[in-house]
């Protein structure tokens, strides 16, 4: 089938996905007052969520590498707070764990003394 007419209808089925996902109706149901058939409905779900999936996984050229975020180190005496990240990004916990050689140091979310936190890290990464 042409390439075209298939992303066409990805699109479409993707957008049918959705209806049914903020219908707050079960699947079968919606497709029931759709008239959808069931069948169809569960086939296009099965090949959107394996395509979604193979996108997402890396390729053996090109392996998955780790994700560094860049923080700027406020000055001394000051106090930083941080909220854990949204589940969207995939946050699920409010602490955060930075991992020196055999030694770990968890900080929960909140205010976080600038000088007390430079003072571990800075054990820490020389007791190793």
């Amino acid at each position: 089938m042409d390439q075209r007419v298939m992303q066409l209808r990805a699109e479409q089925w993707k957008s049918l996905l959705e209806a049914q996902a903020n219908s707050g109706l079960t699947k079968s149901k919606w497709c029931e007052e759709n008239n959808v058939p069931r069948w169809q409905f569960f086939r296009w779900q099965r090949k959107l969520r394996a395509e979604a999936l193979a996108a997402q996984q890396p390729t053996a050229a090109s392996p998955a590498e780790p994700a560094f975020a860049e923080l700027d180190i406020p000055s001394e005496n000051q106090v930083i707070s941080f909220r854990p990240a949204p589940a969207d990004c995939g946050g699920s916990s409010s602490t955060v764990r930075i991992t020196c050689g055999r030694f770990s140091v968890e900080v929960s979310a909140g205010e976080i003394d600038v000088c007390f936190l430079s003072a571990v890290l800075k054990a820490v990464s020389h007791a190793d």
